[in-house]
């Protein structure tokens, strides 16, 4: 493809019998760019790889004369994961993975560690900016994270239409859970509900996190316009989510709505 590096190729996944070499690749890549994480969470990390993460996305494989030297996975429009080995950082394979997620995969969202100064650059250079932040990871732990989105991509913008769609919509607040029982529910349906929100059109950032105290969730939304957060707000309203967590209190603050 144009763009790709001389002596690159860029594949599919050959499927678990592929994905030891996928599993160092990350573990050389991480070493040299993860110095901030915790050496528990790189073990919980790399020992889920094969077994919950390799399966739930799409995966592109960069090799070098035969070998995987790097990968991508995508899922509905977010760039999952984006690794190169070590040894081959800096030659633009990185960025001829990723011009093959979104050409292939329609990526257009990608969620990057703040300490990954490094990620943050490349992703920036390659037309990425940042929607949003969140303070925890999706997990809860202490890793802040920025959300970026393409820059290009064409959503509704300022100048294209009416007031209602010049608007964005942030809302921000809490979900509070009274019990025990409300706290597995949400974390049993949440999964999907992100999915499926972050899939909407109109969508440019969503994330629902625990905080520290296990009965309270912190909600951060944004969509493009009015009509993007009142679609959301109906699709919701009748989505199983919607109907078993009504009862669950929640405090918040909507920006923009009119």
């Amino acid at each position: 493809m144009p763009g790709t590096p001389q002596d690159v190729t860029l594949r599919p996944d050959h499927g678990p019998s592929e994905y030891p070499q996928l599993v160092e690749i990350w573990r050389s890549a991480v070493l040299a760019t993860h110095d901030f994480l915790a050496d528990e969470d790189f073990a919980r990390i790399e020992g889920m790889l094969a077994s919950a993460y390799f399966p739930m996305v799409d995966l592109i494989v960069a090799e070098v004369a035969g070998a995987a030297v790097g990968f991508t996975g995508a899922a509905s429009g977010n760039l999952e994961m984006l690794f190169v080995h070590d040894s081959f950082r800096g030659k633009g394979i990185g960025s001829a993975l990723l011009s093959e997620a979104i050409a292939s995969h329609g990526v257009t969202r990608v969620d990057v560690n703040e300490q990954n100064r490094g990620a943050h650059r490349f992703y920036l250079t390659q037309g990425f900016r940042q929607a949003s932040r969140s303070e925890l990871d999706g997990e809860g732990r202490p890793y802040p994270i920025l959300h970026m989105r393409l820059a290009d991509h064409e959503w509704p913008r300022p100048g294209s239409g009416s007031q209602d769609q010049m608007c964005e919509i942030v809302l921000t607040g809490r979900l509070i859970c009274k019990t025990a029982e409300e706290t597995e529910l949400v974390a049993k349906l949440l999964p999907t509900h992100i999915e499926l929100t972050r899939a909407e059109p109109g969508c440019i950032s969503f994330e629902v996190t625990r905080t520290a105290d296990p009965l309270v969730w912190q909600v951060e939304e944004r969509f493009v316009s009015q009509p993007a957060f009142e679609a959301h707000q109906n699709r919701v309203s009748a989505s199983e989510w919607g109907t078993r967590t009504s009862e669950i209190m929640r405090e918040y603050i909507i920006i923009g709505s009119k």
